[in-house]
């Protein structure tokens, strides 16, 4: 199947760079968990908990906590499809969220801000090295 104007199949230029959507996952996913994580911390720094802001605050919070620790692992996974990708990076970021709750409960120390901050703050720069090298 080729691409109009481009007398290389699609295939070929996708893996030469020059397809405008290689690699566009990769690219806008960490760029969108970094503004979830960020504004999560925020509002949870703000206190807020209910109204539209209330419902902003979980959403972020909730979208950043379930992708954004494992995307940050499985960025660096080269070539690998879309659909192994998602399934890793949810289920990292699961077993990530489940370590960190029970270490608060083993240590007796149950602070939810504290935590999501701490996990924004190890995996923002790796997200933007996954936004900015997108591979």
């Amino acid at each position: 199947m080729q691409r109009s104007g481009d007398p290389r199949g699609s295939a070929v230029a996708a893996a030469s760079g020059t397809d405008w959507r290689a690699g566009s996952e990769r690219r806008w996913v960490p760029l969108l968990l970094l503004g979830a994580g960020p504004l999560a911390c925020v509002l949870a720094a703000m206190g807020v908990t209910s109204g539209p802001g209330g419902d902003l605050r979980m959403v972020a919070t909730v979208a950043f906590l379930l992708v954004g620790p494992g995307w940050a692992v499985v960025g660096f996974l080269r070539r690998a499809p879309a659909s192994m990708t998602w399934i890793l990076a949810v289920a990292t970021s699961a077993a990530f969220g489940a370590v960190i709750g029970l270490g608060m409960v083993q240590l007796r120390i149950w602070q939810p801000e504290a935590a999501l901050l701490l996990v924004v703050a190890l995996c923002s720069p790796v997200l933007l090295r996954h936004a900015v090298v997108a591979q």
